[in-house]
């Protein structure tokens, strides 16, 4: 049985590949931005999802609505804890938008590595 590959297994193995100052072929960073492009979806949907649950703890304070229903809305949201820690919509939110932002240039650097001939030359 082969280990799903996630878009945390992608990044971890090119910032390895990075920090051991390993010389990959072009072929290899044109794959990682490939597959992370692949899953990119997976993380805008969370990322949307976060941000409705946020704006949503929002537009309950908003409202005016009393603070202590605001702070029970928020708390009583199922969010899946980041390391074992709660985290409430917000920081979910920022969290998984740091995660896109990531992404977005990993895929970039990966398709301009591949372009690169110094692969060629080492």
């Amino acid at each position: 049985m082969t280990n799903k590959i996630t878009i945390k297994i992608i990044l971890q193995e090119m910032k390895n590949v990075v920090e051991a100052q390993q010389i990959k072929s072009p072929g290899w960073w044109l794959d990682q931005a490939i597959n992370l492009t692949a899953l990119w979806q997976d993380l805008k949907d969370e990322l949307t999802k976060a941000e409705i649950d946020y704006l949503r703890v929002v537009n309950v304070i908003e409202e005016d609505q009393d603070c202590s229903h605001a702070k029970a809305v928020t708390e009583a949201k199922s969010v899946k804890p980041l390391n074992d820690l709660p985290i409430n919509e917000y920081q979910m939110f920022k969290y998984l938008e740091g995660r896109d932002k990531i992404v977005k240039e990993f895929i970039m650097l990966a398709k301009k590595r591949s372009k690169t001939e110094e692969y060629l030359f080492d």
